[in-house]
């Protein structure tokens, strides 16, 4: 299902997760650990291996979150 989605649509930041763009709040961190805090103040970890996937998507899609 995930394939079927454009880039722009959302992020997939760890395997278990998929993030409508629509719901990202910011990127921060947790225990030291990379997050994307959504707009209903939940948090998603960001995996390890896809932390610069998730930030160059929010520097493509997402510019105007810090």
């Amino acid at each position: 299902m995930v394939a079927q989605t454009r880039p722009e649509d959302g992020i997939q930041p760890h395997r278990s997760w998929w993030v409508s763009r629509r719901t990202v709040g910011r990127l921060g961190t947790r225990s030291g650990r990379e997050v994307l805090q959504l707009s209903d103040d939940s948090q998603v970890s960001v995996a390890r291996g896809r932390v610069e996937d998730v930030r160059d998507w929010i520097e493509t899609y997402l510019d105007d979150i810090a």
